[in-house]
């Protein structure tokens, strides 16, 4: 009669034992390897069996992937997640999606990390011109010549107009560094004299 020696356990813990007729047989269970009648635990990470924006984590006869932050998936097929869908910058700042991350830029006129942007009072670094009045806005601001000048708020000049020197009965055209005087319809002159009567 033929003596089943699995009986006894004779393998190892994390090994099957198979019996045959007059002898037996131990087989390393499945993550496991047989050395010098011991099992040892194979390190199935060291063949990189995961995605490469996975990590691989090695358990006693087995493993486990798990996609990095910034990715979704099973562990073999991890694919980037677009941040930028649950808006997590600040409402002053644009989202930009990266590999596995996103970046957060405040826009311009702002100041910060993108998580927090604060306005920025450009009017502080006197850009308009020094005849003209800076007013800062959210996000910008605007240059006004001051009164008596004119031009754009970058660059202003004197209006030659103001003080009035065309004739009555002339129209008075500011210019660049000068002005014109043009007589009213009806009446002739240079401008500065204007002779004539106005007819109706």
């Amino acid at each position: 009669i033929d003596i089943d020696e699995c009986l006894n356990n004779p393998c190892h813990d994390n090994a099957t034992c198979t019996n045959y007729v007059g002898t037996f047989r131990c087989d390393c269970n499945d993550g496991y390897c047989h050395n010098s009648a011991f099992s040892i635990d194979i390190d199935e990470c060291l063949n990189n069996p995961c995605h490469n924006n996975a990590t691989c984590t090695n358990y006693v006869g087995t493993f486990r992937c798990d996609c990095n932050d910034g990715y979704v998936g099973d562990g073999y097929n991890c694919g980037d997640v677009d941040e930028c869908l649950k808006s997590p910058c600040h409402d002053s700042a644009t989202c930009t999606n990266t590999d596995g991350s996103f970046v957060c830029n405040c826009t311009d006129g702002y100041s910060g990390d993108g998580f927090n942007c604060t306005d920025i009072d450009e009017c502080l670094n006197n850009p308009c011109h020094d005849n003209a009045t800076c007013t800062n806005y959210v996000g910008t601001f605007r240059c006004d010549c001051d009164d008596g000048y004119v031009g754009n708020g970058y660059n202003c000049g004197v209006d030659e107009c103001m003080t009035d020197p065309c004739h009555n009965r002339a129209y008075c055209y500011n210019t660049d560094g000068s002005f014109m005087c043009e007589c009213y319809q009806g009446y002739r002159g240079d401008g500065f004299n204007c002779s004539g009567q106005h007819c109706n």
